[in-house]
Formats: C-alpha cells, structure tokens, sequence
C-alpha cells in the first residue's frame, strides 16, 4: 500500500490562503455582475414608471372628454389600476437601491477584510462611510435629521476598521429602527478622545426603552421589534469586548436613548 504523503504545516496554510483568495475572487466578481444586472433592472423600472406617469396624464385628458357612461366607468378603473402598478414600480425601485447598496456595503466590507491592518482611517471616516450606506434608506436619507459633532484630533487608527464598521452600522441601524414612526426624527452622532480612547456616543430622541428592557439589550435574539433576528446590538458588543473595548446603553427617556462606543487606542494602532 502506497501512502500519501502529509502535507507540512506551511502547506496546509498555503493551500488554505489561496482557496481563500480564489473564493474571495469568485465573490468579488459575483458582487459587480450581479451589480450590472441591478442596473439593467434599475433603469427598466425607471422607464416604466416614466410611462405610467404618462399614461396616467392620458387618460386624464380621456376622462375630461368622456361624458358619464359605461366607457367613463371603464378609463376610471383602468387610470386605478395604473396608479396601483405605478406604486408597485416605485417600491421596486426602493427595493433595488436598497439591493445596490447592500452589494456595495459587501464588497466593501470584503475589501476591508482583505486588507485588514493596511492603511490609516479614522473613526470618523468609518462613521461618515456607513451614513453614506444608509442613505439608501429613503427615511434615513429624507425623514431623518442628522446632527454630527466629529471631533477634529481624534487619532488615526490601523486595526479592526471591519470591526468598527459592522458596531457603527450596528448602532445607526438601532436608531434608524427606533424612529421609522417618529415624527421629527433625530439622531446625533459625537466622536471625541478622552484619556487614551475614542468614544463615540450615537442618540436619537425615540421612544423609551422600557426598564425591564434595558437589562437584555445585548441578549441574543432579543428583540420589542417584528421581523427582526435581535442579534444586531449582541454582535456589535461582541466584537467590542474582543478588542477590549466597551459598548452600552447610557441612558434611556421617554426624550430618547443614547448609546456609548468606547475604543481603547492601543488596541486599533499596530506596534512597529
């Protein structure tokens, strides 16, 4: 019996590293073919709402001429049924901006894994890119007032920039859900350094997180919201306390919620 030779330690993560690469190739172009078939899809449901807007003038003008019949009955329902298919088109367009946006967030966030601990961002670069991500979200983008006080010495970082991005997003995310009923929806975003951390304090004037609530806010799989996993504000302190950071709730009123990111410097600065 012949046998197989083992690979060496050294081989074995060789052989690990560029399986992962071709998979990471394989999933890059995956994300921009799939980009130029949202586009195609995104331009085609423009042009129909174009046209139902037209049509809907049309039969406008029909109506005008139209006296009181079984035809005038028959353009009225037919302009209904436009207005119907219109309001469909329209929520696919949302549907497909939100699509490209989540495409791009991945890739991105693909990108940044790939080149993990290479170059210098600042936890306001990552706060400023993932408010860009959201306003594909037409409440965040339109319904929602955004206050930013970004400190301006804050240091630059080198590490845990995938990290910081999925807690930041994670954070905003919160928010954005708390106020989708609100009338005067405001959230206000602060960065500033203190005493060799950066700290990031993210409120919004929502409703009131109830006391008996404030204690599993970072429980697995809970949840006072529908079609939501619970697991957003769980993973988000996860990844904090694994860099040695701290993530929690500050402080909850019936005028709002305010959240604190606490980020040790040491920990996101590689050492030469």
């Amino acid at each position: 019996m012949v046998e197989v030779p083992k690979e060496n330690p050294w081989e074995q993560a060789y052989l690990a590293q560029c399986h992962d690469a071709v998979v990471g190739r394989m999933f890059k172009g995956l994300i921009h073919n799939m980009n130029g078939v949202m586009q195609a899809i995104s331009m085609q449901s423009e042009l129909f709402g174009m046209m139902f807007d037209q049509a809907e003038g049309m039969l406008e003008e029909i109506l005008a001429c139209l006296p009181e019949g079984d035809a005038r009955e028959q353009a009225e329902k037919l302009k209904d049924l436009l207005c119907r298919r219109a309001d469909g088109v329209t929520m696919l367009e949302d549907k497909i901006l939100q699509g490209q946006v989540i495409m791009g967030r991945t890739l991105e966030l693909a990108e940044l894994s790939a080149a993990a601990g290479v170059g210098l961002y600042t936890m306001n670069s990552v706060i400023r890119t993932e408010m860009e991500f959201l306003s594909a979200d037409r409440f965040f983008k339109h319904n929602l007032h955004k206050k930013l006080d970004l400190a301006d010495d804050l240091p630059p970082f080198s590490r845990r920039q995938l990290e910081l991005h999925q807690v930041v997003f994670a954070l905003l995310s919160n928010s954005l859900d708390a106020l989708r009923d609100q009338d005067g929806a405001e959230i206000t975003i602060k960065t500033f350094w203190d005493n060799e951390t950066v700290k990031v304090s993210v409120a919004n004037n929502g409703p009131e997180i109830l006391p008996e609530d404030m204690g599993r806010l970072f429980e697995p799989f809970f949840t006072t919201r529908e079609n939501h996993a619970g697991l957003g504000l769980y993973l988000a302190q996860k990844l904090v306390t694994g860099f040695g950071g701290e993530l929690r709730c500050e402080a909850s009123a019936p005028g709002g919620t305010s959240f604190l990111l606490v980020v040790p410097v040491a920990e996101v600065v590689s050492v030469d």
